[in-house]
């Protein structure tokens, strides 16, 4: 059964690892964000999950990649992040990680099957 994020109990989460599909695809220049907006809509749900004691794995496109910007996006969350290269191969160890573009993987746009369960697989 399908709950809505405010129907689960941190009992339910606590423990538990949330893939969690954001939009982080923010206009950067010189290493910079420019436009923080996209990344602050996200920091209720965010926060939620990591006080119920989830393990949250970011998913997100964006051009050009995340390394550069990964610290930024942590402060503006108010959490550091861990940042991953390989969302297929993850090491989540941290509570907060965020993987580098999902866009170059070619079944992430095709909604495809066999990627969807690739990410699934790591509990």
């Amino acid at each position: 059964m399908l709950k809505k994020l405010e129907e689960l109990s941190k009992d339910e989460l606590n423990g538990k690892k949330v893939f969690l599909r954001v939009d982080f695809n923010v206009p950067v220049e010189g290493g910079e964000i420019k436009e923080k907006h996209r990344i602050q809509t996200h920091k209720e749900t965010i926060d939620f999950l990591l006080s119920a004691g989830a393990r949250i794995a970011l998913a997100s496109h964006i051009s050009g990649g995340f390394r550069v910007i990964v610290r930024d996006i942590g402060e503006i969350l108010g959490h550091e992040i861990a940042f991953e290269e390989d969302i297929l191969n993850p090491g989540l160890d941290s509570p907060l990680t965020l993987f580098e573009n999902i866009r170059r993987y070619e079944g992430e746009e095709e909604d495809d099957k066999a990627f969807a369960e690739d990410l699934a697989r790591y509990k």
